[in-house]
């Protein structure tokens, strides 16, 4: 009852738009957004292939055409139809006006005025530079590395510890016998949760890379609200990202709570120092190898396409201009128009809350007694924060994936930035998952769930949270409603997801434990970072190579999800055991590591 009152109220003073119904005789008169020439011919004939924007205008009075136009600008739900982006092959030094006159000739039926506003035959010319050959020299050493330490290992399974660290093989036993020692945690279902959240962020992407690329079918994405499953699962793609945010926060709390239980309370800067490093050094050589590859001609200067420059060769170029600030990991708020590698916005957002949650813990633990004010206090900083960005800048209270905007790539914008990939928009999930990993450190071995009606209302939470918050962010809201839902909606839904974690730790939970800790969930979960940092490129790709635009249905994009999902996964375990382990075990036996339980609390 409780989620249906709150469902209501925010219903009741929503914003409720007209919807706009267009026949699908009347679509089909409107003139094709999208539209690729032959590519390869275009070449064999030695003219020029360039990409064209072309803005449509009445060439006489309104006509029923341009009436069905101007109302696809009315609804965030469809692409404005007076906006066409081609990829056509012309004759050399043809210019805009030419370009224009042949085009409103096209739509002379149509009644339309056609003018080339925007013109761009660019293609980047790849050529092989020294950092290139560096990039190329240093790969084939460490394969050559990984061979001699595989037949080594396999030879000497108890040989140079050093050296084996670079084996596979050494790696997946590794792996095998550390996922059967996780196996009886109770915090194990964490591992399950960031697997199915990865697949699913995944999904976002693979779908990102239809609505963002030139797709033939454009009404089946315009109708994609209609369809309330469809509809759902486009609000949830934003919110999905929450709960890393959460569970980073959480096991961070609940181990520097663990580490100073038995402790005695000192050397905060060391340990703050020594966290911090050991957390930016696992982060970093999987994002190495995408950055070196990304800023190297190896990948990008391998393959060419029609509409290649609009995506690969910019993001080549970006990459070129801005590689360095990744390894700050300052991308989502520094020049983040101009990102190297999109998906770092994530792993910059994580480190700064890392870093911010460190000096947080220490202060709690320096003034126990206000603990609990302290972190309330940054909590609703946190939610007060998005709230007044929202509120003075007027924004929606989520950045929603429309046709318009994945079309335009405004996932650079303010608005992206402000409402999704900022740290003082992801700040109160991140704390919310501090004050659970508190929680469960203090009632970890208690029984909480003892009684049938907590368990009742765990599953009420669990399921009626995360889908609260989708429901509501399908509406949108007046301008204070709108600020005030910006702050709480991302921390609402984390909580749901927390307090199913905080369950399960506590071996309630059904068929929703028994999913969470399906066994291939939680051995994909040790790979699922390796997996995120690889999956951009390959979901993409079918973006950047296409030839002509791209057809989309649900069929489509059911069997496009699986193939990025499956090969995101094999890229990602095999990062996950030829950099990401490697790199991580150099790292426990040369880097200190703050420990627990003696007075040297540094661990060489």
């Amino acid at each position: 009852m409780f989620v249906t009152h709150i469902l209501f109220i925010f219903c009741a003073i929503s914003r409720v738009t007209s919807e706009i119904k267009i026949s699908d005789e009347d679509y089909k008169l409107l003139p094709p957004i999208f539209h690729i020439d032959p590519y390869d011919k275009c070449l064999q004939e030695n003219k020029t292939f360039c990409r064209i924007s072309i803005k449509l205008s009445p060439s006489k009075n309104k006509t029923k055409i341009w009436n069905l136009i101007e109302e696809t600008k009315i609804s965030k739900r469809f692409y404005n139809h007076d906006e066409l982006y081609y990829a056509i092959c012309v004759e050399n030094g043809q210019k805009n006006e030419t370009l224009s006159e042949l085009y409103t000739n096209k739509f002379k039926n149509a009644s339309l005025r056609a003018t080339v506003v925007e013109i761009n035959c660019q293609e980047h010319k790849y050529e092989i530079k020294t950092f290139d050959i560096l990039v190329l020299t240093c790969i084939i050493l460490y394969l050559l590395l990984i061979l001699v330490a595989t037949l080594y290992h396999l030879k000497t399974p108890n040989g140079h510890k050093f050296l084996i660290l670079f084996s596979p093989w050494h790696n997946f036993q590794n792996l095998k016998r550390n996922f059967k020692q996780r196996n009886c945690e109770k915090l194990k279902c964490i591992q399950g949760i960031r697997f199915y959240t990865t697949v699913l962020i995944i999904f976002c992407h693979t779908f990102c890379s239809y609505s963002g690329g030139y797709i033939a079918n454009t009404k089946y994405l315009e109708d994609f609200p209609q369809n309330f499953i469809r509809h759902g699962l486009r609000n949830l793609f934003v919110f999905l990202v929450q709960t890393f945010f959460l569970v980073s926060g959480w096991l961070l709390s609940y181990n520097t709570f663990k580490i100073f239980d038995k402790t005695k309370r000192g050397d905060f800067f060391k340990y703050w120092c020594l966290t911090f490093l050991n957390r930016y050094l696992r982060l970093i050589p999987p994002v190495l190898l995408m950055v070196s590859l990304g800023t190297s001609v190896w990948i990008y200067g391998s393959f060419h396409g029609p509409i290649k420059y609009v995506y690969s060769d910019r993001e080549y170029e970006r990459c070129q201009r801005s590689w360095w600030v990744i390894f700050l990991f300052l991308s989502n708020h520094y020049q983040q128009h101009d990102m190297c590698y999109f998906t770092n916005w994530y792993l910059s957002a994580d480190t700064q809350l890392y870093a911010i949650s460190l000096v947080l813990l220490i202060i709690i633990l320096k003034f126990e007694r206000l603990r609990v004010r302290i972190m309330t206090i940054f909590l609703l900083i946190g939610i007060f924060i998005p709230s007044l960005v929202a509120f003075f800048y007027e924004l929606d209270i989520i950045y929603r994936i429309t046709p318009e905007n994945s079309k335009n790539n405004l996932f650079q914008s303010f608005e992206f930035s402000a409402t999704y990939t900022s740290t003082y928009s992801n700040m109160a999930t991140y704390i919310l998952g501090l004050i659970l990993g508190y929680v469960y450190f203090r009632l970890e071995n208690r029984p909480v769930f003892g009684k049938k009606h907590f368990v009742l209302l765990w599953y009420i939470l669990v399921i009626g949270l995360p889908l609260s918050v989708i429901i509501i962010s399908s509406f949108e809201f007046n301008r204070v409603a709108s600020a005030l839902l910006a702050g709480i909606l991302k921390p609402l839904y984390a909580l749901g997801i927390g307090i199913g974690i905080f369950g399960m730790s506590q071996q309630i939970g059904g068929f929703l434990k028994s999913l969470c800790e399906w066994k291939p969930a939680l051995f994909l979960g040790n790979v699922t970072y390796s997996t995120y940092v690889v999956h951009f490129g390959i979901v993409f790709s079918r973006t950047a190579l296409a030839t002509k635009p791209l057809p989309v249905s649900d069929y489509v994009l059911f069997v496009s999800f699986v193939e990025d999902t499956v090969w995101s996964f094999l890229c990602g375990f095999l990062m996950h055991l030829l950099v990401e382990m490697p790199a991580s075990q150099l790292q426990k036996m040369l880097v200190p590591k703050f420990s627990h339980g003696s007075e040297k609390k540094i661990k060489k």
